[in-house]
């Protein structure tokens, strides 16, 4: 039998009854045509709708107009409460500026925003505001910015005062508190809670002059960044302002993460800790105290990363606080009651562009949906309304939780590794990605879907004369975030086997980044290894090329010739283009990116490889393409150009420069080496006529923060480092 006291609890918050209401069908059922895809310029936004971290949403004053964060993709906008939303970073500069950590719209216009943005990993973030809706931006404040940090799930770091909005308060990494007095248009430095790593920033609102500020605690391990050359101080803490955040003075000491306010009563606060838990104050912040009565707690000493009893995100509605774990699992208390109560199977609706979405849960395997649940925003206008994102999703509910419909249409949150055309059949496109690892299109990029195969999957390489064979780098199917295995498809990324090769080095320093199959033998596979090549010939190389002529059952080191004692190839997942390449002759063309040298082994009567420098490679050469093997063209792209070559036994290797400038990655279309395609910090550029005339045509690119890219007749597709797949007619 149900308590009163339950039953009152779930009648106020609506969550009484399992099936979906009439309307809520009405609302959720698959749509016969998917509505119209979003377009940026000339490029069309693949339909992926996997990875990333979907951090926060941000509702405005105007009914249906919201923005969201992500934190490597960049912001988006939707005009119709989420049905469909829009990339806006399209006008930021390229580099260190797709990761949003904080949104700040003006309550009186909700086209006027301001941003915190940047990367951990590169300099370039900072303040930008945008006065028409995030088609443009001006950056108003130079600030370092670690938008994919640890604690990227928590609070907000940006907010303005309640009693005049065109004040606004930025917490920012490592220069603490930045303050603007004219809605944005420009922001100084007070010089308070510098060197802190901040985890969110809230106004109190029985009391606006007092805000409170909270800075995240973080392990040694975590202390990496870009910005090594300013000072910081990694243990976190609660800091009370009581003036309007000009001054600060500390409260509590580490743990807190992010806050909510009792909306009805002053000086009660509610917070989420670390490893404890949810607790609350009801002295304003001096003393905390247990708030977990009903909720799963870990066993003692246990921590969980994503699992049932680490819980972030945490939110204040009108009748009580809605919760969420790492799971997706949810409850509710009601102000003045004593227990959480869980939200008992609510109904879900996971629909993308008007199909079912790959990462659905269907009754079995793994759950996707509220894996890290990032925040929980209840809809000013409507308290039944809310939305919950986590690291692939964003979800909505019109009846404070009882139905969850999916609401990430136009929302590609993707870190693409690789794409290679599939070579049988013309419409066919392989992507290697990470979080989701291998996806595949058979409509030329219009939408692909996702085997489930594993977590990462960095390189990939189509045989030209089988073109079914493919091979690829990854994972191993265990969730990191690394190039530890080999994978063969027979069918065209149909069927995976993974390979468990003798003969390479296996280690937590040994990623396979780059992969290539011989243009007339598909048994004969290559694969270029991070780690280092010993002096001495009796030790095994750690690192190099390695070659098989069995389909990758075993593999040797052919790596005479090749400098001893450095690391030539790329060691880390997220960096580094395809770095060795075969020609029909059984000749292979190697990218030591890490040493900035381009090598080419010949075979030796007994097939072995021995290999000689080419010089005359301008810059850090990064990536290696060729063409079709009737007519073989070689290019290679650096750091001050791409360079093509005919004939690699010519002095220098036959490579005359075509285009000048940085190269992140080159491509030759395999089916017309015409047709040439290059990548950088910044755009992209095509040439249709073997490198003699460059066209430039990558402005439009919401994220074109050195792309990934490939190109088949008159395709071309674009991969990007949060913001999924793009592609373009040429």
């Amino acid at each position: 039998m149900v308590s009163s006291e339950l039953l009152s609890i779930l009648l106020s918050l609506n969550l009484l009854g399992a099936a979906p209401s009439a309307q809520f069908s009405a609302q959720i059922s698959p749509s016969k045509t998917a509505a119209p895809r979003a377009e940026y310029g000339r490029w069309k936004s693949s339909i992926l709708g996997g990875g990333g971290f979907i951090q926060d949403i941000f509702p405005t004053s105007t009914p249906g107009i919201l923005y969201a964060s992500v934190d490597v993709g960049g912001v988006y906008r939707t005009d119709d409460g989420g049905d469909r939303w829009r990339m806006l970073h399209a006008g930021l500069p390229s580099i260190g500026t797709c990761g949003v950590r904080g949104v700040s719209v003006d309550p009186r216009n909700p086209n006027d925003l301001v941003i915190l943005v940047g990367d951990r990993w590169i300099k370039g973030g900072g303040l930008y505001r945008s006065q028409d809706g995030g088609r443009t931006w001006n950056q108003t404040g130079l600030v370092p910015t670690f938008a994919n940090d640890h604690l990227r799930w928590a609070g907000r770091l940006i907010q303005r005062d309640p009693e005049n909005p065109d004040r606004i308060v930025a917490f920012c990494h490592l220069e603490g508190i930045w303050l603007s007095e004219n809605n944005g248009a420009s922001f100084n430095q007070l010089g308070s809670l510098t060197g802190r790593l901040p985890s969110d920033l809230k106004v109190d609102p029985h009391k606006p002059s007092r805000w409170y500020a909270v800075a995240g605690q973080y392990a040694e391990k975590d202390q990496f960044h870009a910005y090594s050359d300013k000072p910081w101080n990694p243990v976190g803490g609660l800091f009370v302002s009581e003036d309007r955040g000009l001054s600060w003075t500390p409260k509590f000491g580490p743990g807190l993460t992010e806050i909510v306010f009792d909306p009805r009563r002053p000086n009660v606060l509610y917070g989420i800790w670390n490893d404890e838990g949810v607790k609350t104050s009801r002295d304003g912040g001096t003393t905390w105290t247990d708030y977990m009565t009903g909720l799963p707690e870990a066993p003692q000493g246990k921590r969980e990363y994503i699992g049932p009893h680490t819980y972030q995100a945490l939110a204040a509605s009108k009748s009580g606080l809605v919760l969420s774990n790492t799971q997706g699992d949810h409850f509710v208390r009601p102000y003045g009651s004593s227990v959480w109560v869980p939200v008992v199977e609510p109904s879900w609706r996971e629909l993308l562009e008007g199909e079912t979405w790959f990462a659905a849960f269907l009754g079995s395997g793994w759950k996707h949906r509220g894996k890290a649940t990032a925040s929980i925003v209840i809809d000013p206008f409507d308290d039944f309304k809310r939305y919950f994102t986590d690291w692939y999703g964003l979800y909505f509910t019109p009846n404070a939780g009882g139905n969850w419909i999916l609401k990430s249409d136009g929302i590609e949150a993707t870190v693409v590794h690789t794409i290679q055309p599939d070579l049988s059949t013309e419409e066919g496109v392989h992507v290697g990605m990470a979080d989701n690892g291998y996806l595949f299109s058979k409509n030329a990029g219009a939408r692909f879907q996702s085997p489930k195969l594993n977590s990462n999957m960095k390189s990939l390489a189509v045989s030209f004369s089988q073109p079914k064979t493919v091979y690829a780098t990854g994972d191993g199917g265990t969730g990191s975030w690394r190039a530890e295995s080999l994978w063969v498809s027979s069918d065209a990324g149909k069927s995976w086997n993974k390979r468990v090769p003798s003969g390479l080095p296996v280690g937590p320093e040994r990623n396979y980044n780059s992969v290539a199959v011989h243009p007339t033998d598909p048994s004969v596979v290559a694969v270029a290894v991070s780690g280092r090549i010993p002096e001495e010939k009796s030790k095994p190389a750690e690192g190099g090329v390695f070659l098989s002529n069995d389909g990758g059952q075993t593999f040797r080191a052919i790596n005479e010739g090749l400098p001893t004692g450095p690391e030539l190839f790329e060691s880390q997942i997220f960096s580094g283009s395809n770095e060795i390449a075969f020609l029909p002759n059984g000749q292979m063309v190697a990218v030591a990116s890490k040493l900035g040298k381009v090598f080419l082994g010949t075979p030796d009567a007994k097939g072995d490889l021995r290999w000689a420098e080419i010089s005359g490679i301008d810059g850090k050469p990064r990536s290696v393409s060729v063409g079709n093997p009737q007519a073989p063209l070689v290019a290679i792209g650096s750091s001050e150009g791409v360079y093509l070559s005919t004939n690699l036994g010519a002095p220098n290797g036959g490579f005359r420069k075509v285009h000048f400038g940085d190269c992140r990655e080159v491509r030759i279309d395999p089916t017309n080496s015409e047709s040439i395609a290059m990548s950088r910090a910044g755009g992209v550029a095509i040439s249709k006529t073997g490198g003699r005339l460059w066209i430039e045509i990558g402005k439009d690119l919401p994220d074109r923060n050195s792309p990934c890219l490939n190109l088949r007749g008159d395709k071309l597709w674009v991969g990007t480092k949060g913001s999924g797949v793009f592609w373009t007619k040429i």
